[in-house]
């Protein structure tokens, strides 16, 4: 449940509301844990008019999680505990678990808050959960306004990003309200988290980082989020970052009927949002919430505190937030210069994209080694000058030509996996280019083949079908802290070392296996954190029981070979496929230091 005051509340001081969410999310978090949490001990410190605002949140958050645990309070027990309560009493849900809004059956409800509510649904048809937001009845008292929410959703659909909840559908219910249908995510959201515990500088980076690519992404096709906050960020179980409400975003075509809203939430609000210049919004409004967000994770507080929506207002528009590094002089100099950026009055001042914010957190996290090598080499260069001087002025006056070394050709290198099914000899080293090597299931064997043109530094991991990335080569397969082998140049390896022989595939989930291959000419230097850069990646969900496909520099490279491989290919840059994906996020995160990366996917039929 991701929740917030009510509108009812709004006139309340902003700090009041803050510390009603707070609570809020604490009682949430001890009901996860598997307590029974009472409300009344999360009133003892509140006085009127927050204790009454208060109460009603936690009502309804209690009232909630006891009907999931099928343990909902009766009146009676309401007003033994907390007398005078009937007149506070959760209202009753607009779509009660049961309902029908087209294919859609709704299961329980998620949260509400100002703009609506969310709902758990079953997708009848494709049998999987979905959430649906429908908006508050007041949002839509014409048909036009229901017409351009529509609108806006079905442009919004069209987003396919890894760190982007999808938008799956969108439809009228019988009472004439729109709904938007999201891809469900079981997790929690990161207002939830920071309620609960304090993240390092590293985590604070990676997750602003992840969002401002995922912003980025949208951004280039004309979508402005406008309500980027920690209550819109999710945090799967896995922990990958994802992006919720990218369905009511606006598009750079609706902006010009726009003019005079202010739409958004106001801790988070660029100057620009506060001043109801919706019409003229691009991403540096997202780029000033992503900031806000990156000075919250580091200092522990929002940079904007106003006591009221005025004087909130008042010092987004005119007052500079506070230097992170005079609240906590701990926090890295160059992350409170990217968040201070970020936070620039005039939208000129920030970053021109949300891409060029992410590659300044990204080099915060892993720093290129460039300036070293470029000290080394003046220094090699000037006493390179001053030798041929010397030799100029006292080596013999005549000069022989001598052929310098031959160019090294690129690097280059193959990669291939040999399959020895479990059920006979009819599948026994079959290479996946093969008819009948894919799909592979438990209890196949796999061999691992990997050629360079010449000696170089290779590595070698897995990505299984839920996105967990395990090692391969030089380590002990699985076990990133342990090497198996030492790491110097190789040309060739056949994996498992004994010839004739395979890993068995272990039961697991059907969907898409991956070998990576990246290699480099220098060993890979030790402050590079290999498995924090191949964190949060997706499922690799299959398109084709039989997929199989090659991939060079983050790029597909089998396609027009179809007599080499099965006929009922795939081809995933038609349709977004999370595979090709996550080839692209690697060679993104990876390019800077090697330069080879192959890999190839194939379809495991699960277990």
């Amino acid at each position: 449940m991701d929740r917030k005051p009510e509108q009812s509340a709004q006139s309340l001081p902003v700090t009041e509301l803050m510390e009603i969410e707070r609570v809020c999310c604490q009682f949430e978090a001890a009901w996860k844990a598997g307590h029974q949490p009472k409300v009344e001990d999360y009133l003892a410190d509140s006085a009127e008019p927050r204790r009454n605002e208060l109460r009603r949140e936690l009502e309804a958050i209690d009232a909630e999680y006891r009907r999931r645990a099928k343990a909902a309070p009766s009146l009676a027990e309401f007003v033994q505990r907390l007398p005078g309560a009937p007149d506070i009493l959760p209202a009753t849900e607009d779509y009660p678990p049961g309902r029908a809004l087209g294919r859609y059956v709704i299961a329980r409800g998620l949260g509400h808050g100002s703009f609506g509510t969310v709902y758990m649904a079953r997708d009848s048809q494709l049998d999987r959960e979905v959430a649906i937001k429908v908006p508050r009845r007041e949002h839509f008292s014409s048909s036009l306004a229901g017409d351009r929410f529509f609108a806006e959703a079905q442009m919004a659909a069209k987003l396919r990003h890894l760190a982007i909840v999808s938008v799956y559908d969108v439809g009228y219910a019988s009472d004439g309200r729109p709904f938007v249908v999201m891809e469900y995510v079981e997790g929690q959201s990161l207002s939830q988290r920071l309620a609960t515990e304090r993240v390092s500088h590293c985590q604070a980076a990676e997750l602003v980082g992840q969002a401002a690519e995922a912003a980025h992404y949208a951004h280039k096709r004309g979508f402005v989020h406008r309500d980027l906050k920690p209550a819109n960020i999710l945090l799967d179980r896995e922990g990958r970052l994802r992006i919720a409400d990218f369905g009511l975003a606006v598009h750079e075509s609706d902006q010009p009927q726009l003019a005079g809203q202010q739409a958004g939430s106001l801790p988070y609000m660029a100057p620009e949002q506060v001043r109801g210049e919706a019409h003229r919004l691009d991403g540096r409004a997202d780029i000033w919430a992503l900031g806000a967000m990156l000075y919250e994770m580091l200092t522990g507080r929002r940079p904007f505190e106003g006591e009221t929506r005025e004087a909130l207002s008042d010092e987004i528009l005119h007052r500079d937030p506070k230097p992170p590094r005079q609240i906590d002089d701990t926090i890295p100099p160059e992350l409170e210069r990217i968040t201070l950026k970020c936070l620039a009055k005039q939208p000129g001042d920030r970053y021109a994209t949300a891409g060029d914010l992410a590659r300044d957190l990204r080099r915060w996290q892993h720093p290129p080694r460039r300036r070293i090598w470029a000290i080394a080499a003046m220094v090699a260069v000037v006493f390179l000058a001053l030798a041929l001087s010397l030799a100029a002025m006292f080596g013999p006056r005549r000069q022989v030509d001598r052929p310098g070394p031959p160019a090294r050709a690129p690097l280059a290198g193959t990669l291939d996996v040999l399959i020895w099914g479990h059920e006979g000899a009819s599948r026994r080293g079959l290479g996946l280019r093969e008819p009948g090597a894919a799909p592979v299931q438990a209890g196949d064997r796999i061999r691992i083949e990997a050629r360079l043109n010449r000696p170089a530094h290779v590595y070698l991991f897995w990505i299984d079908t839920e996105g967990h990335v395990w090692p391969v080569y030089p380590w002990v397969p699985g076990r990133w802290g342990q090497r198996a082998a030492a790491d110097v140049p190789t040309e060739q390896l056949s994996l498992p070392s004994t010839a004739d022989e395979g890993w068995p595939m272990k039961p697991s989930a059907a969907g898409m296996e991956t070998l990576v291959l990246l290699a480099r000419e220098t060993p890979l230097p030790g402050d590079v954190d290999l498995p924090g850069l191949l964190t949060g990646l997706p499922l690799q969900r299959t398109q084709n029981p039989r997929s199989v496909v090659w991939f060079a520099e983050g790029k597909v490279i089998t396609k027009g070979m179809d007599a080499e491989r099965s006929p009922d290919f795939f081809d995933p840059e038609a349709i977004g496929d999370p595979v090709l994906s996550t080839q692209r996020l690697i060679q993104e995160r990876l390019g800077p230091y090697f330069v080879l990366h192959r890999a190839v996917s194939f379809a495991n039929q699960g277990q």
